[in-house]
């Protein structure tokens, strides 16, 4: 197995043409099919249109891939999950096409572990996994050994590497660049406001256990405390919001009464969903001081609006189409090739403050409208105009299993 690496920025030259987004249905969509406790497992029966465009590698035999995804908790999942779903269907058209079947663990480690179990008890030819959790998640790899079924990682890890036995390819984003450059961007964002980097934060952050809030916070902690010593970027206060809408609201009322005016110069989140009702909460409470510092993460179009509007600060993408990415390593392995261990996507940063990448960020807005999307796709392009120069990878001085520290979080 090989260890080199598929770069942020080598990627699009890595996948060909790059991840292709195709327009999504709404919400509704898995909402009605679902039903009230989510589906067991769902397979993908219909044909769609041929794929125009993209290099699509044909299997050489009917191979049957199997789907365990860890949430459906926000519309980011929606997208992420119909998007795998569209290009199972455009697989399944080409060579000797494919058979796919998903399941949905409902934001629950024990029921997916149980998922994975049931999909690999069908003998499937690879098993593809978006764990909800890391640690709890990481048995999925003893189970793929032992039935010798190719384990693929798509947005989020298990604890073990990819190479690790039949755990062949990570498809993720490099989230120490993401927290790096979130941590960036919040810096310049308090320099703007106070003629230097200082300034009091309070941060809703992610689901804990899960990959890509502990190695965000692990590139925030680099870029913060290690790179640069910003000691008087505080954090006075940092609270779980699951990525979730609902339940980041009354966290952010709580903080606003702890935190008078005068005592808070941002709000510092880790998810567009959970930053747009902190716009509304600082409306309702009258603090309209804070409008134009809340921060954001995924590029979720109704949050780049408050972006361009002045509302909202800034955005990190984190795009939630992985189908064409997934569908193409996996069978690329099972027709023979040899893959990377990691491949990472590319990501683009949208501030309100710098012109030209305001004049971008409306442009992709409209872009996004006309096509129906809810986030920006990878043919929107203008990546060297919005990528911010920060560090990639993992830092040298932590190790996977280590605590992650917060230097600037106050006691």
């Amino acid at each position: 197995m090989s260890e080199k690496e598929v770069s942020r920025r080598g990627y699009l030259k890595y996948a060909g043409a790059g991840i292709a987004a195709v327009a999504v249905a709404g919400v509704g969509y898995y909402a009605g099919r679902m039903g009230p406790t989510g589906p067991t497992a769902t397979e993908t029966t219909a044909t769609t249109e041929a794929t125009t465009g993209l290099p699509m590698t044909a299997p050489n035999r009917r191979y049957k891939i199997v789907f365990s995804n860890g949430e459906m908790a926000d519309p980011w999942r929606y997208v992420f999950v119909q998007d795998m779903e569209n290009w199972s269907k455009k697989y399944r058209e080409i060579g000797a096409g494919i058979d796919f079947i998903w399941t949905n663990a409902l934001s629950d480690s024990a029921k997916q572990l149980a998922d994975c179990e049931t999909l690999l008890a069908m003998m499937p030819d690879a098993l593809i996994l978006s764990p909800y959790e890391s640690a709890p998640l990481d048995p999925v790899l003893d189970k793929c050994n032992e039935a010798n079924v190719p384990l693929f990682c798509i947005d989020r890890e298990i604890s073990r590497k990819a190479g690790t036995g039949m755990y062949i390819q990570a498809i993720i984003m490099d989230w120490f660049y993401s927290g790096r450059a979130r941590a960036k961007l919040l810096v310049d964002l308090l320099t703007e406001k106070n003629g230097e980097p200082k300034g009091n934060v309070v941060e809703i952050d992610g689901t804990l256990g899960s990959s890509p809030c502990v190695e965000y916070s692990v590139g925030i902690e680099d870029y913060l405390a290690r790179m640069n010593n910003f000691k008087d970027v505080k954090i006075l206060d940092s609270r779980p919001g699951d990525w979730d809408g609902a339940k980041a609201q009354p966290i952010i009322e709580d903080f606003l009464t702890r935190f008078p005016k005068g005592e808070l110069d941002a709000i510092f989140s880790h998810g567009d969903i959970m930053s747009l009702p902190a716009v509304e909460t600082a409306k309702r409470m009258g603090r309209d001081e804070l409008l134009g510092y809340i921060t954001g993460q995924d590029c979720y179009v109704p949050w780049l609006e408050k972006v361009s509007s002045g509302e909202g600060a800034f955005s990190v993408e984190c795009p939630p189409y992985f189908g064409y990415a997934a569908f193409e390593s996996v069978i690329q392995y099972l027709n023979g090739e040899t893959l990377p261990t990691k491949k990472l996507i590319p990501q683009r940063c949208y501030t309100r403050w710098i012109p030209a990448q305001k004049a971008i960020l409306d442009e992709h807005i409209a872009a996004c409208k006309t096509q129906g999307l809810d986030y920006p796709n990878t043919e929107m392009d203008k990546y060297p105009e919005l990528v911010v120069d920060v560090p990639e990878g993992k830092p040298d001085w932590w190790n996977y299993g280590d605590a992650v520290p917060s230097s600037n979080l106050v006691k």
